[in-house]
């Protein structure tokens, strides 16, 4: 299914993502290297094997081409696509647990009209299960195609908005108002900067610095990592000092390895 600029909703989930990963990896985040490296992967082995490549190439390799003959893409062929390539992933159950990788591959396999009861699991969102009981085939990939341009459209705007907030002096409120960029004073000169983002990165490292003390920098706080985890930094205070400093605070997301 193909939307207003002939894009399938695979590609829309696809562009998305590694807008989000590039754009993350320009901050300094190296983690989102292997989300760029997941996804080329990925488009391939949809593309080996819903075109047929797959085969060919089992056999160019003598390995086993049946889990690539029916043309489907499911765990046992993504698997055998990997052996082929020596590939150490992405394994099936990285993409069962992370929300775009497992959306990008649903999307490819709907470009087949395969009469296939939808699986169920455990990482689905909330649409995305309303989406699953439509009875039409043809609705689910239209609304589930402009969810996912929805949500490229706010990755997009996310970007955006982050980096307009680096910029020095600018008023996002008095944006939000007027409608014009206002300026003011940032009231933090750049060696109070860096002195406030040396703090951050110490006080932000969970595999280093703070496991001297028994401390964990989790879901925007920081706390003890023993008894009941009190906090020892409220999330609003850190907010409050990575803006002054620019400082991109690490996620909570679970590191996901090709």
């Amino acid at each position: 299914m193909l939307d207003d600029v002939g894009r399938t909703t695979a590609e829309v989930i696809f562009d998305r993502i590694v807008t989000e990963a590039r754009a993350s990896l320009a901050k300094g985040n190296v983690r989102a290297k292997s989300t760029l490296e997941t996804m080329n992967r990925l488009k391939e082995i949809c593309d080996e094997i819903l075109s047929g490549a797959a085969i060919a190439l089992a056999d160019e390799k003598k390995k086993d081409r049946i889990p690539f003959r029916s043309k489907r893409i499911n765990e046992k062929s993504i698997h055998a696509y990997n052996d082929l390539k020596g590939w150490m992933g992405p394994h099936p159950v990285t993409i069962r647990k992370h929300d775009g990788y497992n959306s990008y591959v649903e999307a490819r396999v709907q470009e087949v009209p395969i009469k296939k009861k939808a699986r169920s699991s455990t990482n689905k969102r909330e649409l995305d299960s309303i989406v699953d009981k439509l009875g039409s085939i043809e609705d689910r990939d239209v609304l589930r195609r402009h969810l996912e341009m929805g949500r490229e459209a706010k990755a997009k705007l996310d970007i955006m908005l982050n980096t307009v907030t680096k910029l020095p002096g600018i008023d996002l409120d008095a944006l939000k108002g007027s409608g014009k960029l206002e300026f003011a004073s940032a009231g933090v000169d750049e060696a109070t900067r860096k002195v406030i983002t040396k703090l951050l990165r110490r006080i932000t490292d969970n595999d280093g610095f703070l496991r001297n003390f028994d401390l964990i920098f989790r879901a925007g706080r920081l706390k003890m990592d023993y008894g009941t985890g009190q906090d020892l930094i409220f999330p609003e205070e850190i907010e409050a000092l990575s803006r002054l400093a620019w400082f991109e605070l690490p996620s909570d997301e679970n590191k996901t390895t090709v």
